[in-house]
């Protein structure tokens, strides 16, 4: 995420503006500007262009997002162009789905290992994280291969690599530290 003290604070102070009743709305709109920008990359480099000036940028995203999301969203769009900040629009969205979702006690898991896991490891995994955590966990699977077995679990900042390539690194590196 770039800029992302920045990203944050306009995520924070506009949330903190906002009535907390309105927040799942808000999800929903950050969510639309979010997937919106991800399939456009010319409107994702429209808008982090110092080339085309403010009253286009904010004219063409009014005309792209004011009949699919909320005022309060558009008000969060106006202001980044008003600030010359809408580099950062994808970031704040990120910034602002993640705020609400701590808020609601719910912490995204991402989970990759090298083959797809039974139901119930699953259950187990989530059931333990729960427990860990305090918070309601949605995991998020990946299979990667590469791995070649266990499973590497990241929540947030911290990861859990119990993967068979974590290990056989590990002792690779020890291995080359005592020739």
């Amino acid at each position: 995420m770039k800029s992302t003290a920045a990203s944050l604070r306009y995520a924070k102070a506009w949330l903190g503006s906002v009535d907390s009743s309105k927040h799942s709305v808000l999800l929903g709109d950050v969510e639309t500007v979010d997937s919106t920008l991800k399939e456009s990359r010319d409107l994702s480099l429209f808008i982090g262009s110092p080339i085309h000036e403010n009253k286009v940028k904010l004219s063409v995203l009014k005309e792209i997002f004011a009949s699919h999301v909320s005022g309060e969203m558009m008000d969060l769009i106006e202001l980044l162009v008003q600030k010359n900040r809408t580099e950062l629009l994808h970031d704040v969205c990120l910034a602002v789905k993640k705020q609400i979702r701590d808020d609601q006690g719910i912490l995204d898991v991402y989970i990759d290992s090298s083959t797809p896991l039974s139901d119930e490891v699953v259950r187990s995994v989530v059931s333990s994280l729960e427990s860990a955590t305090s918070k309601k966990v949605e995991p998020i699977f990946q299979v990667d291969e590469s791995l070649l077995g266990g499973v590497r679990i990241r929540l947030g900042d911290q990861v859990i690599d119990g993967t068979l390539k974590a290990q056989l690194e590990t002792l690779r590196s020890q291995l080359s530290h005592t020739v």
